[in-house]
Parts: structure tokens; sequence; C-alpha cells
């Protein structure tokens, strides 16, 4: 799974206390092992997030993601 997250400004959490955080409160399969820090989500016109548009760029390579 990859996890797309957007950061408050000034915030300084990395994936790995994303991870971390994750770990202590849900099951191990549920955290995910890739991460993707974007500005913001894009949204549909009704403004659902838009899932399509996220795989795309990520298909196309646009998306810095970490492990």
């Amino acid at each position: 799974p990859l996890a797309c997250v957007v950061l408050r400004p000034a915030a300084a959490v990395t994936s790995g206390d994303l991870q971390a955080w994750l770990r202590e409160r849900t099951a191990k399969f549920w955290v995910p092992e890739r991460w993707c820090f974007l500005e913001e989500v894009p949204k549909t016109s009704v403004g659902k997030f838009d899932k399509k548009s996220l795989r795309a760029r990520n298909s196309r390579g646009e998306l810095r993601i970490e492990n």
C-alpha cells in the first residue's frame, strides 16, 4: 500500500515517525510500506479524493515515494 499524506505547515514528521506511530495503534499489515508527501490531495469536481489522478501521477513517476 501507498499512503499519500498532506502535512500541516512546518510539520517535521518523517515516514518512519508515521510508521512507528501506526505500529503502536494498528495491525502490522495495515501499516503502509510506501509513503508520499503531497502539498494537497487532488479532488474531483464533487470534492472527493481523485484516486485516478494519484494513480496516473504514480505511474508516470511524478510522485516522490519514500520507503
